[in-house]
């Protein structure tokens, strides 16, 4: 799965998702975001999934401009293994600017 948001500063959001689901169960996330000042964001995941089968993860970054970046995730992996992102990028300066609606994977 591969998203690309465009933001009020042409600041340009691209993320690329791997799920591997096999009897280990490995979850890799690479995520870049590439800012206009020339601020680089990147950050990568590897979960191994056991019999609970929940991950839940929290970011927030602050960068130069008082830019606050925060992800929350939620992986509920049932029979139907569902995928939930949900993304929120408030900006001071700027006011704020959200992303698409939230990304839903079905496997």
């Amino acid at each position: 799965m591969t998203m690309e948001g465009g933001f009020v500063l042409g600041m340009v959001f691209r993320m690329t998702m791997e799920d591997d689901f096999v009897l280990g169960m490995v979850f890799r996330m690479t995520m870049e975001d590439d800012f206009v000042l020339g601020m680089v964001f990147r950050m990568t995941m590897e979960d191994d999934f056991v019999l609970g089968m929940v991950f839940r993860m929290t970011m927030e970054d602050d960068f130069v401009l008082g830019m606050v970046f925060r992800m929350t995730m939620e992986d509920d992996f049932v029979l139907g293994m569902v995928f939930r992102m949900t993304m929120e990028d408030d900006f001071g300066m700027t006011g704020e600017c959200h992303p698409e609606q939230p990304a839903l994977l079905s496997s």
